[in-house]
């Protein structure tokens, strides 16, 4: 099974304690968004899972616990932006994430790591 955290929100960047939590715990729970009764619980075991993907715009908050998922293949595909605070007030600067980019390559081996540069705003 592949695990892609990424498909709804930014786990690294927003929910890193609850995703090291749920690690903790063993499972996650997952609502249905096209049928909101519906809900799903997921095994966390590296013998059931074999990749977790991270899609992020900011991984520093996940790197300190690294070593809580390191029993899982991890694959990161880390976004990059220009833009200012006041369009992305959340995302930390462009230096910052390069050198968490630079560190996961380092420590998870650079096939483990993809950087997305994202220019595209559209203003009239």
């Amino acid at each position: 099974m592949i695990l892609n955290t990424g498909l709804r929100t930014d786990i690294p960047g927003f929910f890193s304690e609850w995703f090291y939590n749920r690690i903790d715990e063993g499972f996650v729970y997952v609502r249905n968004p096209y049928a909101k009764n519906q809900v799903y619980s997921y095994k966390l075991d590296p013998e059931l899972i074999d990749c977790i993907i991270f899609c992020t715009k900011n991984p520093r908050p996940m790197i300190e616990n690294l070593e809580k998922i390191d029993k899982f293949n991890q694959y990161w595909h880390i976004t990059i932006t220009p833009y200012e605070k006041e369009i992305e007030s959340n995302v930390p600067p462009v230096d910052d994430v390069l050198e968490s980019f630079k560190y996961l390559s380092e420590r998870l081996g650079k096939e483990s790591v993809t950087l997305r540069y994202d220019p595209i705003f559209i203003n009239e």
